[in-house]
């Protein structure tokens, strides 16, 4: 028989998908972080050592890792709960400023006074990054959070069309957490969509779709992804290891790969050429493919719709989010 080739969906198929986003209601949980960027020039070599001056001029703060996805989210258009711990210190405060700021809420953020606010520092220098400090806690928070963490999620859970993981390994997530929520969305239906950390994999059995890059398929797999046959080849050997019916693994200019039972794997090119920054675009992947599957679209689709969103967030600076207006206007340029 022969392989049928995906057909991309058209402009006004795109578009009725974006609205139609809007009915999604998805729980993002995982590990929120502060993103702070230091812009500035650098003119002269220090006297001290052989380093670079950066001369300070701007300073500018955003919501990262979990708190992008939920940002992403809610810039298509669909409704996003929120939910991860920070530290009790002037970074958590700020952070969780910036959430609210964002139409976001904080309620389901708690406080963990024994370790800090994951926080991230880049500095820039006309405009390249030079440097990054991080300030952080990767062991597991106590079990007494996590078990607060669960009694909220169960009492969400029929509020919700989805879960969306995200996991930077800084502690939020582990065993326990994620095996209530892959059962969870089991017993009632939902879908969960999870962007993994390689040492951690084995939590994430039984999720609807992870989307690892290549370098993290290649750990997760064993296998070197450098060309085709290497990259169909840590595919579906993370599918059949992992039991995971969707893997999709995210290719930077090279594009998207989605490895789905029973089908043959769906290549899809990038959709921008022009590529500026690439902080924060699994987080608009993962929230854009979470988003789409929560409303029922089929995945072939929500993974196209999600390589659109990435490649207007790589044209921006920074920690960016893609709005509905935004991607439905890259989509038609992109079709022309």
């Amino acid at each position: 028989m022969p392989k049928v080739k995906k057909r991309e969906p058209g402009l006004k198929e795109y578009v009725r998908m974006i609205r139609e986003i809007k009915k999604s209601r998805i729980l993002v949980i995982g590990d929120i972080m502060l993103d702070e960027y230091l812009w500035g020039s650098a003119t002269r070599i220090s006297p001290e050592a052989p380093v670079p001056v950066v001369e300070i001029r701007n300073r500018t703060f955003h919501a990262g890792g979990a708190a992008n996805t939920v940002s992403n989210i809610i810039s298509l258009g669909a409704g996003a709960t929120l939910m991860g711990v920070v530290g009790k210190d002037q970074s958590g405060d700020m952070l969780k400023k910036i959430i609210a700021k964002n139409g976001i809420g904080t309620k389901h953020i708690l406080t963990d006074t024994g370790r800090p606010t994951t926080n991230k520092v880049r500095i820039l220098a006309q405009g390249q990054q030079v440097m990054r400090t991080d300030q952080e806690e990767t062991g597991p928070i106590s079990p007494a959070l996590t078990n607060a963490l669960i009694r909220r999620i169960e009492k969400m859970a029929c509020d919700i069309d989805g879960i969306a993981v995200s996991d930077y390994n800084k502690g939020v997530l582990g065993p326990k957490l994620m095996s209530m929520l892959i059962n969870l969305a089991k017993e009632k239906g939902k879908i969960i969509v999870a962007d993994p950390k390689p040492k951690n994999i084995e939590w994430f059995k039984g999720v609807t779709v992870i989307t690892p890059n290549r370098m993290e398929a290649s750990l997760i797999s064993g296998i070197n992804i450098h060309d085709g046959p290497s990259l169909i080849e840590g595919g579906r050997a993370i599918q059949r290891g992992m039991g995971i019916a969707n893997v999709l693994v995210t290719l930077g200019e090279d594009g998207m790969a989605l490895f789905s039972e029973g089908k043959n794997v769906d290549k899809i090119p990038a959709a921008s050429a022009q590529v500026y920054d690439v902080t924060g675009a699994g987080d608009t992947v993962l929230a854009t493919v979470a988003a789409s599957l929560g409303c029922g679209h089929a995945i072939g689709d929500a993974v196209r719709l999600a390589n659109y969103a990435a490649g207007v967030v790589v044209r921006k600076r920074g920690t960016a989010t893609v709005t509905a207006d935004e991607l439905a206007d890259f989509i038609k340029r992109h079709q022309l």
